[in-house]
């Protein structure tokens, strides 16, 4: 790959574990009313603890994102066996 292929990855790649981390951010942070006016309303039929692993999760998937970018070197060869 080329350089700027690889430079436009990272850029994408960091945008979205920020969009991430900021949606996790703001269901874990913020109570369900400023959730529900940020026009949020599915938090109502969930649990609260529902909102929180959807939070978390958010944040995993931010994690995953970022190690990809990391070792994507060492394990891309793996991706042609599966």
């Amino acid at each position: 790959m080329g350089v700027t292929v690889v430079v436009a990855l990272w850029i994408l790649g960091l945008i979205t574990a920020l969009l991430f981390v900021a949606a996790g951010a703001l269901k874990l942070l913020a109570p369900n009313k400023l959730l529900r006016a940020k026009g949020l309303a599915w938090v109502d039929s969930l649990p609260s603890w529902g909102v929180t692993l959807i939070a978390l999760l958010e944040f995993l998937g931010a994690a995953g994102i970022l190690v990809g970018l990391v070792i994507h070197d060492r394990y891309s060869p793996l991706a042609w066996l599966l």
